[in-house]
């Protein structure tokens, strides 16, 4: 039996607290994208009709995104300082790699390489792919997880629930985009690899799962405190791996998870129990909550409505 997702008028309220609480580059960022999967869907990498997008007067890009959009490609592949292994860096001021930046960075490069299409096109693609690789060489340990941030002034070892959700959600997104395009026939392996990838942290982070269907902030730590936030963008991943992979082993604890997250909303639409977005290694304070858990919120309903929409056509 499937759990059941959030009804109308939690999704809206999360919603609206989304919009309100969003500020910084990344939470809008993620908010984008979760508003994209819940209100259009047709328009996510997730769906058949993906590439290319719908164009009409509502949907076509403004001369200036264009403009943004080429500046910042050029940033990240030409300008932005890199690892010894070629890894673009999170950051601008050292170099200095971060799981997070497998969610932003990959990406925006994949799709603006199945828009753009031909060898060029194929070339982002491959960068995107490339990113994720060594993103994956320089963060992975032995037992399937991913550290938080390595090189630079300062590093975070820990197996951070969140980073790794930031990392297989970002693996998937480029996994789909490649699927979809039309140079999926040609990157057979790297779909294969990014597939593996993405199992690997969903189902070694399922290992750690509590008794209440939720995940730690540190993973593989018994002594973390609950991270609802880990805890849903994990079993948003893990409802979409279902579908690609057509195989729904997973869904019991992306079930217990759901229900998790349910457990842990209050009345007026905010996650409670999450992580402070801001320390990655404190619960957040009392009244105050987590941007990017709101937008999890979002894209775990997502993609929960999406796999039951499946699965129910498929029995059909």
């Amino acid at each position: 039996m499937v759990e059941l997702g959030f009804n109308d008028d939690t999704v809206t309220n999360v919603r609206m607290n989304l919009l309100a609480s969003a500020n910084t580059s990344w939470e809008l960022g993620t908010a984008a994208e979760a508003l994209t999967e819940l209100s259009w869907p047709s328009l996510a990498v997730f769906q058949s009709s993906a590439f290319p997008p719908i164009t009409n007067e509502s949907h076509r890009p403004s001369d200036v995104i264009d403009i943004a959009t080429n500046q910042q490609l050029d940033y990240l592949l030409n300008h932005a300082p890199r690892s010894p292994s070629g890894a673009i860096s999170q950051r601008t001021d050292e170099v200095q790699l971060w799981s997070d930046f497998v969610y932003m960075g990959p990406p925006f490069i994949a799709y603006y390489g199945a828009l753009q299409g031909g060898d060029k096109g194929a070339a982002l693609l491959q960068t995107a792919y490339d990113q994720c690789r060594l993103y994956r060489n320089e963060l992975r340990d032995a037992n399937g997880l991913w550290r938080h941030v390595a090189l630079g002034s300062w590093q975070d070892r820990t197996h951070w629930g969140t980073g790794n959700g930031w990392a297989a959600a970002g693996m998937l997104r480029v996994l789909e985009t490649i699927q979809k395009s039309t140079h999926a026939s040609n990157f057979i392996e790297q779909q294969a690899n990014l597939t593996s990838w993405i199992q690997e942290i969903v189902k070694t982070a399922w290992n750690y799962q509590q008794e209440d269907g939720a995940l730690l902030n540190t993973l593989d730590d018994s002594s973390s405190f609950t991270d609802t936030s880990a805890t849903a963008i994990l079993a948003a991943v893990t409802y979409r791996m279902a579908v690609v992979r057509n195989d729904t082993t997973d869904i019991h604890d992306a079930s217990m998870a759901l229900r998790a997250i349910a457990n842990n909303m209050d009345a007026n639409g905010w996650l409670l129990n999450t992580v402070n977005p801001y320390t990655f290694n404190s619960p957040t304070d009392a009244g105050n909550h987590s941007p990017e858990g709101q937008a999890f919120v979002l894209l775990l309903h997502s993609a929960w409505r999406d796999y039951v929409d499946y699965f129910t056509q498929d029995d059909n």
